[in-house]
């Protein structure tokens, strides 16, 4: 479980094609978690889009995966093994546990909204990318949808593909999971990132 490693070839062809559709309408700047795949792909974003002056990439600790704990490094299959009860709650509830030794949903979800705060202070107007991923992405769009925490598993997000919000106080969802510039090179997160650590 969790999202360190680095992005495989595919990975790097897929952030080539959000590139390519984001260089119509560059971003301000790029916000980014500070793991690996995610920081990966700020900078391959900010080179192909190649704006004068470059792009800022900001890391942000806040906009990082939710902490797993224990659980961090395993497979889904490991996990369920070591803790059925805790895997049976966390996919049925999330929001009634902590992951062992690990974080809070909740917490997740606060310090992830910090980051927007920041984002929103940082940045009157102009387009944003930021960049994360798991279940801190089902966070942030679900706080952007209205939707309650226990909700959280019925979103999905797919690597490289464009979730657009504009940010007003109703936001105005514009595209979730918009992968039109993927074509062929759809995938799933871990088929994107390789991870020598085996996690999921």
């Amino acid at each position: 479980m969790g999202g360190e490693g680095e992005l495989t070839a595919l990975g790097r062809r897929q952030t080539d094609e959000l590139a390519r559709r984001l260089a119509a309408r560059p971003p301000l700047a790029v916000w980014s978690s500070p793991a690996q795949p995610s920081l990966e792909m700020a900078q391959l974003l900010v080179q192909a889009v190649a704006a004068e002056p470059a792009l800022p990439i900001v890391s942000d600790a806040d906009l990082a995966e939710i902490d797993y704990g224990a659980w961090a490094g395993l497979t889904r299959m490991e996990v369920a093994a070591r803790w059925p009860a805790a895997v049976a709650s966390w996919e049925r509830e999330p929001t009634s546990m902590s992951l062992p030794g690990g974080e809070a949903i909740e917490a997740a979800r606060q310090r992830g909204l910090a980051s927007l705060e920041r984002i929103r202070h940082a940045h009157a107007s102009g387009a944003i990318a930021i960049l994360t991923q798991g279940v801190m992405q089902r966070l942030l769009l679900a706080h952007f949808l209205g939707l309650p925490l226990a909700a959280l598993w019925t979103l999905e997000t797919l690597p490289a593909a464009l979730c657009t919000v504009e940010d007003h106080d109703n936001p105005v969802i514009l595209a979730i999971n918009d992968g039109g510039h993927l074509k062929t090179v759809r995938s799933r997160f871990d088929v994107q990132v390789h991870r020598d650590d085996r996690s999921r």
